[in-house]
């Protein structure tokens, strides 16, 4: 069978913790889960994930994705915008790429 790309596998991390390895407040995570479940109706939440960056060692929210469009792209790049200064990062980590999805039943 010929596939071809019918959607994006997008990957998400959020830090668990401020630069000061403080953990953030309730507050922030409530409105990350609000926001996430405005944004999508379906996502993979992959738990706490060990990250090195310049000799630290930190925690990440690791989160999993499909989406069908580019326009989803957008507004997940429009989500990551504002959580970087929710969470006080200079950069959000956003990866995507183009992948063949179906739902066997």
């Amino acid at each position: 069978m010929d596939y071809k790309s019918n959607s994006y596998k997008v990957t998400l991390m959020f830090p668990m913790q401020d630069n000061d390895g403080k953990p953030f407040p309730v507050s922030v995570w409530d409105w990350w889960a609000d926001e996430m479940r405005r944004l999508l109706s379906v996502f993979t939440d992959a738990g706490a994930v060990e990250g090195h960056w310049q000799r630290q060692t930190d925690w990440n929210k690791m989160v999993f994705i499909v989406v069908k469009n580019e326009g989803k792209l957008d507004e997940l790049r429009d989500f990551l915008r504002e959580a970087r200064v929710r969470f006080g990062q200079t950069a959000m980590y956003f990866e995507f790429h183009p992948v063949f999805q179906e739902d066997i039943q």
